[in-house]
């Protein structure tokens, strides 16, 4: 999917490397930030109707509160 917004196309690319084990949120964030930037990017995918990195974000999300918990 090639979209002309640079911004979109940032966005959906690094939510697909969320599949990946080269991906991992900046050591200096907390897990109050890393969880801000889950919820607040799966808000953007939904209103941009980004159905397949919405489904990138829940799994994590899902992934990120077992290992948390």
């Amino acid at each position: 999917m090639k979209k002309d917004n640079y911004i979109e196309n940032i966005f959906i690319e690094s939510i697909n490397k969320m599949r990946t084990s080269e991906w991992s949120f900046p050591r200096h964030w907390d897990m109050v930030r890393k969880k801000a930037f889950l919820e607040n990017s799966l808000m953007y995918a939904t209103k941009n109707e980004y159905y397949e990195q919405c489904g990138v974000i829940r799994d994590y999300k899902k992934q990120f509160d077992e290992q948390e918990g």
